[in-house]
């Protein structure tokens, strides 16, 4: 396919740091499909393109962090909360920060709160009720459970292969089951894990081409 001009335009847009090129990891979009945000790994920030079908303003939210400007967050993944078909809040994974953003679109973006997380959180999901965020730590073989309502941490799922292990599996994947509720009352733990292939490289260095599977408790 090619490329969508409007991510396009937005790759170019929000700014890119010097002596690399952009790149856009992640987008998402409102209910209505006419606000676009924009994960820019490499400029730090969270972009907000309104009016998709008319002037597409762009806004653009600085992740860094005011007191380290010069540490780099790297942008990883985006999600959106929405309310009666208006967006209230995004989250933005920062890889480089063991940090989810939080970022609130609409007039002027205050900046980013932050909710800790643990070693270079990527992708991220949201239950069907919109009340927990699920966060792959993939340098920590964990899943960080976030309940949107207080914007905190309240659990962390292990996913390692074995106790006895270094971490390194690295998870970059999440799906949630269709009778997972957020009123479930046990807590989350690893319920086994599944074969599912291995590259050279992966068996090289002990990989057995699993992956794990858990029920967030949550």
């Amino acid at each position: 396919h090619a490329p969508s001009p409007v991510v396009a335009g937005a790759s170019s847009a929000l700014g890119r740091r010097q002596g690399h090129g952009d790149r856009v990891m992640c987008v998402a979009y409102s209910p209505d499909g006419n606000t676009l945000f924009v994960a820019n790994n490499l400029g730090d920030s969270l972009g907000i393109i309104e009016d998709l079908r008319g002037a597409r303003k762009l806004v653009r939210v600085d992740l860094r962090r005011k007191d380290r400007d010069e540490h780099f967050v790297y942008p990883y993944s985006v999600v959106v909360v929405h309310e009666r078909g208006m967006v209230i809040k995004a989250y933005v994974s920062c890889w480089n920060d063991s940090s989810v953003a939080v970022v609130y679109p609409g007039g002027s973006p205050q900046p980013a709160s932050r909710i800790s997380v643990d070693r270079h959180p990527t992708v991220m999901l949201l239950n069907p009720e919109q009340t927990r965020l699920y966060v792959a730590n993939s340098n920590n073989d964990s899943v960080s459970v976030i309940d949107t309502r207080t914007n905190q941490e309240i659990e962390r799922i292990s996913v390692r292969l074995s106790e006895g292990i270094p971490s390194g599996n690295s998870p970059e994947g999440l799906a949630l089951h269709r009778d997972i509720h957020a009123e479930a009352p046990q807590r989350g733990y690893c319920i086994g894990t599944i074969q599912v292939g291995y590259s050279r490289g992966h068996r090289a260095h002990g990989g057995d081409g699993r992956g794990a599977g858990a029920l967030p408790g949550l």
